[in-house]
């Protein structure tokens, strides 16, 4: 059953350092928003616990411990932020459990720490988080790095030749209107496929027109590029500019395809040192005022 709080964000924890960068982004960015931050723990239904817990406690216990730590950084938390926050304990597998809860509560977004080193925190936000995106209905915010630029001030755009296109410019509209963001729409062109210069082009004008109509600062820029390694090349372009954010469309089974979306869309999220929001296509006609949070 949904919640009738008309905005939320899920923040699935492990307790371990990265998901708490993951939670203070969420805190510094979204606590002047009238949202609520929903903190989630899951006891993983295999038995492979947290350090903190020991193998042979049983899921009652596990579970009050867990909001023992959860309601403790629920206290630290209102204590520098404005936000609304709440905390969750479920059972079961992580990735279906955060899914769940998510479209239980009605979230609008989810943010993820992810690390891809080793040992648990590769665990719980290697796999699950890439099964979170793969099948979310809702976007993704992926935060990777201890330290983090706290702003949405410049919003990376990549844009390639797929329909989708428009669906993601109704996203990065939103979001640069609560954040005052400038967008910057990267497209990258393997000068092998000359061709399709002129499409791209095209592609590009038409989502920066849409986003000025918006009153929303854009720049645009084509990269022309033989090395096929796209990915590095958006990451590189978005670290020059200081960005906040990259936004990327992803597909449900992250396959790969002809241009961007797939296999330059995982390497973004893996690699990447700046967030990076996965938007699943809906398929529906959006528009600038109902893609993420009501008014």
């Amino acid at each position: 059953m949904k919640s009738d709080s008309k905005n939320k964000i899920l923040v699935p924890v492990d307790f371990q350092e990265q998901s708490m960068v993951a939670l203070e982004h969420t805190l510094n960015l979204f606590r002047l928003f009238d949202a609520e931050i929903v903190i989630l723990f899951v006891v993983e239904q295999s038995g492979s616990l947290l350090n903190f817990v020991r193998p042979h406690d049983d899921y009652q216990e596990i579970r009050e411990k867990a909001l023992e730590k959860l309601e403790n950084i629920k206290a630290e938390s209102t204590k520098v932020s404005n936000a609304t926050i709440s905390v969750m304990v479920t059972k079961g597998k992580v990735y279906r459990s955060i899914l769940e809860t998510a479209d239980e509560i009605g979230a609008r977004l989810i943010v993820m720490g992810t690390n891809g080193t080793s040992g648990i925190t590769k665990k719980f936000i290697g796999s699950n988080t890439l099964a979170v995106i793969k099948e979310s209905k809702i976007p993704v915010i992926t935060v990777k790095g201890l330290e983090q630029k706290i702003s949405y001030r410049n919003i990376v755009l990549p844009l390639d030749l797929t329909k989708e296109t428009k669906e993601k410019v109704a996203y990065a509209i939103q979001f640069a209107r609560y954040f005052k963001s400038k967008i910057h729409i990267v497209s990258v062109l393997n000068v092998n496929i000359k061709e399709k210069e002129s499409l791209i082009y095209q592609k590009m004008m038409e989502a920066k027109t849409k986003i000025i109509a918006e009153k929303i600062d854009c720049t645009t820029e084509l990269v022309k590029d033989e090395t096929g390694d796209i990915a590095r090349i958006v990451i590189e372009y978005a670290a020059r500019l200081k960005a906040g954010l990259i936004m990327i469309m992803t597909q449900q089974e992250l396959d790969i395809t002809e241009y961007f979306i797939g296999s330059h869309a995982l390497e973004i999220i893996r690699e990447s040192d700046i967030p990076v929001m996965s938007i699943v296509p809906s398929g529906k006609s959006l528009t600038t005022l109902d893609v993420l949070f009501d008014p």
